[in-house]
C-alpha cells in the first residue's frame, strides 16, 4: 500500500491482501477473515472495473470493457450512457481464493459501472480497449493512515531489528 497508494490500486491491494492470507493456519484466518471482509471497499464492481480500464494490460482493459457492456446492455453504441443514478453502497461479498482482480466479487447481481463512466459513450468506454484511461493519482487513503503505517514501521524496526534478530 505504501508502495503504490493510488485509489486505481485499490483492488490490487486486496487480492494481495487475500494472497498473502492463503497461506496463514486456520486459527489466523478465522480471527482476521471477518475484519478482512468487512474493509474490502475497494472491491465494489466500480473501483474493480476503474482499475481494469486504467490497467497498462490489455487483457484486463478488455475484461473491463467487456463487463461495463454487459452492465449497460443493448442499445446505440454512439449514444448510450452509462446509468448515473444513485447507488446503493454495500460492502460486496469477497472471493478469497481470486487469482485476479475480476474475480474478487461475484459478477451477477448488484454490480454498477465506474461513475467515471456513465457520462462516456460506449464507443468511447470500447476506445479504453486500445488505450488505458487515463486518471488523475489521488491517494486510496488518508493522512491518518500514513501517520499508522509510519508508526508501525518505526515499531516494527525498533523491536524487530536484525540486531535484536542476532
Amino acid at each position: 500500500m505504501k508502495a503504490k497508494h493510488s485509489w486505481i490500486e485499490g483492488p490490487r491491494h486486496i487480492l494481495f491482501q487475500l494472497d498473502c492470507l492463503k497461506s496463514q493456519r486456520k486459527e489466523v484466518l478465522d480471527l482476521v477473515m471477518p475484519t478482512v471482509r468487512r474493509y474490502v471497499w475497494h472491491a465494489q464492481s466500480e473501483a474493480i472495473l476503474q482499475t481494469l480500464l486504467c490497467s497498462e494490460d490489455q487483457k484486463e482493459r478488455i475484461e473491463g470493457v467487456e463487463r461495463i457492456l454487459a452492465i449497460r446492455g443493448e442499445g446505440d453504441p454512439a449514444t448510450q450512457l452509462g446509468a448515473s443514478s444513485v447507488r446503493t453502497r454495500r460492502t460486496p461479498d469477497t472471493n478469497c481464493d481470486a487469482s485476479s482482480i475480476g474475480d474478487l466479487i461475484s459478477w451477477s447481481e448488484g454490480v454498477s459501472e465506474p461513475p467515471l463512466t456513465c457520462f462516456l459513450s460506449t464507443l468511447e468506454v470500447k476506445n479504453f480497449i486500445n488505450t488505458p484511461m487515463d486518471m488523475l493519482n489521488w491517494p486510496c487513503h488518508t493522512q491518518s493512515i500514513e501517520r499508522v503505517v509510519k508508526m508501525v514501521t518505526e515499531a516494527f524496526a525498533k523491536y524487530f531489528s536484525q540486531e535484536k534478530r542476532d
